[in-house]
């Protein structure tokens, strides 16, 4: 059973920590990887202009190319409706997010650079106590947004 954190105070448990982080992560990731299954998407339709997903039924038969570029369709439409789920949760937690706080994100999960924590601070101006207390309440807010405290 999950513990809900009564305050921001409270350690977060290292798996819902890591998973938030690998989602902050990803973040670039999700917005290129709908771009690209968009470009297939479109593809597909200017191959076979003749189905539309929603409506079709695919035969799945032998030299049915029609039938298999619906459900490569299906597919990638389902695709992009994971990622794009990740990315609006990203964006809603970003949302809730003071300044400084949305600022430590970009640097730290989104920044095309790695920087060091110790990197962060000093660009910053946060002492290690500061960094290490806002980007735990960070992590709590997104944990939160993501529903798994």
């Amino acid at each position: 059973m999950v513990k809900i954190l009564a305050n921001e105070k409270e350690k977060i448990p290292d798996h819902i920590f890591k998973y938030v982080e690998k989602e902050l992560y990803s973040y670039r990731l999700y917005q290129a990887t709908v771009k690209e299954l968009q470009r297939d998407l479109e593809e597909l339709l200017e191959r076979y202009p003749q189905f539309r997903t929603d409506k079709i039924v695919p035969r799945n038969e032998v030299g049915d190319p029609v039938g298999l570029a619906a459900i490569r369709a299906l597919f990638v439409e389902e695709k992009i409706r994971w990622n794009m789920e990740r990315i609006r949760k990203i964006e809603t937690g970003l949302e809730v997010l003071k300044p400084e706080e949305r600022e430590l994100v970009e640097k730290k999960y989104f920044s095309e650079v790695s920087y060091t924590n110790e990197e962060i601070m000093l660009q910053l101006r946060l002492s290690r106590n500061s960094f290490y207390r806002k980007r735990n309440e960070i992590i709590n807010k997104f944990a939160m947004v993501f529903n798994i405290i």
